[in-house]
Order: structure tokens, then C-alpha cells, then sequence
């Protein structure tokens, strides 16, 4: 068990998996697997998958009206493909991913993903020629390439969801 996290978090059974669904309710679930079409979180709350994956062409989407969209993931994360998180309210307060995994998470946003993501124990590498991240990253080390990471002040006090502190602007860098 990971200190912290609240026990609906592990799955005592396996929960259905979801192959490119055109909509995903909040709920358990174990391998959602994005590719070559839009699945779109149809409302505010909570999502607990233990693998995520957003492949080439496939696209996950938040609506314009979310305000408290939390992703947990406690198995892999990657999500490769130009415009692969589409938030459409482009605040990344609305969109919390919260990885407890330990296995290296790849991100390419494509045009522009506004996300909050927590993953204290995971290395996160931005990549992608033209991805843009906005928001929040608090992970165990962050590489950018060929990407660009625009850190959002409104995340400041957001918290981890986890225990209650607020993100902390660590340090700054400007590529």
C-alpha cells in the first residue's frame, strides 16, 4: 500500500477495461487504452484506472464546463499523440492526473494540454516538436524535450489531492 492514499485507490477485483470508448463516466476501471479516435470524460469526479494509455491518433477530452476532473492511475501511464489531452476549459485545475506508479511516464500533448499531473515517484519526460504542457508537474524528475512546459499560477494551492499541501513552485527554468 502507498502511505496516504485512500483504499479505493487499489482494486481487490479486477474492473472491466475499456478499449477507445467514445465516453468514460467516472468509475474503476483497468487498462483504458485511447487510439485513433476522442474519448471523452463526460463529468466532474473521479477515475481510477490502474493502466492509461493514449496512443498516436487517439485524443482523451475533457470538457469546457470541468472544474474537478481527477485521474488516478496506479498501474502505467503514457500518453503519445499530437493533441492527446484536450482540455477544453484550458485551466489545468480542471484536469488532475495523480500517477502512484513508479514506471517512467511519457507525455506528448500535442498542441496544447492544460493538466495538473502528480507523479511524486515517476520520472516524466515532456517530448513532442510542438507539444506545450500548461499547469503543474511534481514528479521525481522532469526532462523537457523538445517540448515547452508552461507552469500556471492558478495551480498554485491546488494540493496533491493527497494530503492536503499545495504545489510549491520549486525553481524555475526557462528554456
Amino acid at each position: 500500500m502507498h502511505a496516504g492514499l485512500p483504499g479505493w485507490v487499489f482494486f481487490d477485483t479486477p474492473p472491466p477495461g475499456a478499449t477507445s470508448p467514445s465516453t468514460l463516466l467516472p468509475g474503476k476501471y483497468d487498462s483504458v487504452t485511447v487510439q485513433g479516435g476522442t474519448t471523452s470524460l463526460v463529468a466532474d469526479g473521479v477515475y481510477v484506472v490502474k493502466n492509461l494509455t493514449v496512443n498516436s491518433l487517439g485524443r482523451l477530452q475533457v470538457g469546457s464546463a470541468a472544474t474537478k476532473t481527477q485521474i488516478f492511475v496506479t498501474g502505467s501511464l503514457q500518453i503519445d499523440g499530437q493533441d492527446a489531452i484536450v482540455n477544453d476549459s484550458r485551466k489545468p485545475t480542471g484536469l488532475r492526473i495523480f500517477y502512484t506508479g513508479t514506471q517512467p511516464v511519457t507525455l506528448s500533448g500535442g498542441a496544447g494540454a492544460f493538466a495538473t499531473l502528480y507523479a511524486p515517484n515517476a520520472p516524466v519526460t515532456l517530448q513532442g516538436y510542438g507539444s506545450e504542457f500548461f499547469g503543474a508537474i511534481s514528479s521525481k524528475r522532469l526532462t523537457v524535450n523538445h517540448a515547452q512546459f508552461h507552469y500556471d499560477v492558478a495551480t498554485q494551492g491546488v494540493g496533491t489531492g493527497l494530503d492536503a499541501t499545495p504545489f510549491q513552485l520549486l525553481g524555475r527554468y526557462h528554456l
